[in-house]
């Protein structure tokens, strides 16, 4: 009985990164003890609290609850409350109200007005409701701490940066904590750690090359939106050869991305993949339609197409 609801909630650490393995999500929140243990208490609250609410709702397939598909955006939720408010009261509410709230989201992705667009979720109830909780806590938050990192001049900048792309995806910055989660990845399959690897890689030079602060780029915060393009296009959405140059393509993009959104004073998170991947899949649906289909069948494709 108690198997269920640990694998619900150690798969959804693994599924932001879109991983349904528990060890993965094991080193996941192995990375969130080794920078900050109440992070580490408040993503396993949020994942449980969507979790055990996803459970509830008749229209939720509880294999997909189990397969922690309905639990990574409150394990993001509540390490976001954590980290901005410490372990507190304020926090708590967020990371509970919060997590409840992802689960009125993703059943509002499901519906037919929206679901007729056929684009993922992701991470999209997470950053909507965690931008609710961060705008209406302003008051309560202090100063944010300055970069872990600074930048050496020497050829530990690059690893640093791809290091902490993939802390930076669970809002720590943390060199171990952003090995842990890519040995994570490697041992859910050799593929999605050469994507992932390649997506932090990616990102972080597009950062070095637009010449941006050295400073953001080696704490990962040009990166890690990269890290989860890479997932998104290379292994789970898209197929085939022409998800190699879309991929890179959605990868380099989040770093523009990243500093738009970030001027608008929105609370960033994981919006720049969120924003890309979509992009990235509606052009990719318009290239196969435009291109791809009519030379298939030819110029007048059959009627039930």
């Amino acid at each position: 009985m108690f198997t269920r609801p640990a694998l619900a909630v150690l798969r959804s650490q693994s599924q932001v990164f879109f991983q349904g393995r528990w060890i993965t999500g094991l080193l996941v929140l192995l990375a969130f003890a080794v920078a900050d243990p109440s992070m580490a208490a408040f993503a396993v609250l949020g994942a449980a609290v969507q979790s055990l609410l996803s459970w509830a709702v008749p229209r939720i397939d509880r294999r997909d609850v189990v397969a922690g598909l309905h639990g990574f955006c409150g394990a993001l939720t509540g390490a976001a409350a954590c980290a901005a408010l410490g372990p507190s009261l304020p926090a708590l509410a967020w990371a509970v109200i919060g997590s409840a709230g992802c689960v009125a989201l993703v059943l509002l992705a499901g519906s037919r007005p929206v679901a007729r667009w056929g684009l993922p979720a992701m991470t999209a109830p997470f950053c909507v409701v965690s931008g609710i909780g961060m705008l209406a806590t302003r008051s309560l938050q202090t100063t944010p701490a300055p970069p872990v990192y600074a930048p050496t001049g020497s050829l530990m900048d690059p690893v640093l940066s791809v290091l902490t792309s993939f802390s930076q995806v669970v809002l720590l910055d943390n060199v171990w904590s952003g090995a842990l989660i890519l040995l994570g990845l490697f041992l859910a399959g050799w593929n999605t750690g050469v994507w992932a690897l390649a997506g932090a890689v990616v990102a972080s030079a597009t950062g070095w090359a637009l010449g941006h602060d050295a400073g953001v780029v080696v704490n990962g915060l040009d990166g890690y939106s990269g890290v989860l393009v890479a997932l998104a296009l290379g292994t789970v959405f898209l197929t085939g050869r022409r998800r190699f140059p879309v991929a890179i393509v959605g990868i380099a993009l989040t770093v523009p991305v990243r500093v738009l959104l970030a001027r608008t004073g929105i609370p960033v998170y994981t919006w720049p993949f969120v924003l890309v991947t979509w992009g990235m899949l509606l052009v990719d649906r318009w290239f196969n339609q435009r291109y791809v289909r009519p030379r298939l069948y030819g110029a007048q494709r059959p009627a039930q197409l």
